[in-house]
């Protein structure tokens, strides 16, 4: 997954992505990349790449940015699951890059369904934000 797994460095603000495509869509969340001029990403290689914001939606706090196909080469598409097929118990991972750190791994177990965006809805989400 790590391949798929970006920081995000918004002027002072930092946070996690991942890379939705083989086009150089990367989603992050909103309140990140908020007020920035600029957006660079680090890749799991450790190497530094610039994005645009091509959308936003506040009220789901997601954000979708754009890489240079050219840079695109070095991000791996993540395979998303489907909410609907969630439940509560099973094994769940989180991976990002909080505070300022690459490449952590969270396991957990799924304590609740409902708490935050489906994976469905946040995929029609960044589709509307793209396109």
């Amino acid at each position: 997954m790590l391949p798929g797994v970006v920081s995000v460095r918004a002027g002072r603000a930092t946070g996690s992505g991942f890379a939705i495509d083989q086009q150089g869509h990367v989603v992050t969340n909103a309140h990140v990349v908020e007020g920035a001029d600029s957006v660079s990403l680090v890749l799991s290689t450790g190497r530094s790449i610039d994005a645009d914001i091509i959308g936003v939606d506040s009220n789901n706090d997601l954000a979708v940015l754009q890489v240079a196909t050219a840079d695109a080469a070095g991000l791996r598409a993540l395979t998303l699951g489907r909410s609907s097929q969630l439940r509560v118990g099973d094994p769940v991972l989180a991976v990002g890059s909080p505070l300022g750190l690459e490449g952590t791994v969270t396991a957990g177990i799924n304590i609740g369904i409902g708490f935050a965006i489906p994976v469905d809805r946040m995929t029609t989400i960044v589709k509307t934000l793209i396109n």
